[in-house]
């Protein structure tokens, strides 16, 4: 039974995917336990309100802005990410703990995960 329901999620079937890296994806292609837009929003107003209302990289300092991302075109370096603290694929979710960083240090905490 475990198989076919291994295979069926891997379908599509059960509207959830196994994506890359174990990450669970829903039909719609979001990630399964990933903040949502009000979490993000409301972590970015708390990063700036204790920055003096600036946006800061938690990890580096640098100032980031609410950009959103464009298929095709690269990821701004400046662009305000919400890191899952523990991240989504170590078992966080919407109810880690969310962490304002700019990309170069989102992806820097990815790597010494």
């Amino acid at each position: 039974m475990h198989r076919d329901f291994t295979a069926k999620v891997r379908q599509g079937a059960v509207g959830f995917s196994v994506a890359a890296k174990g990450v669970e994806k829903t039909a719609s292609g979001k990630r399964v336990g990933d903040f949502t837009k009000g979490q993000k929003a409301a972590a970015k107003a708390e990063n700036a309100a204790a920055n003096g209302g600036q946006m800061k990289c938690t990890d580096c300092g640098k100032a980031v802005e609410s950009i959103k991302s464009e298929k095709g075109v690269p990821t701004p370096s400046n662009q305000a990410q919400v890191h899952h603290d523990p991240a989504i694929k170590d078992g966080g979710g919407q109810h880690s703990t969310p962490v304002v960083v700019c990309p170069d240090c989102h992806k820097e905490r990815h790597l010494h995960e």
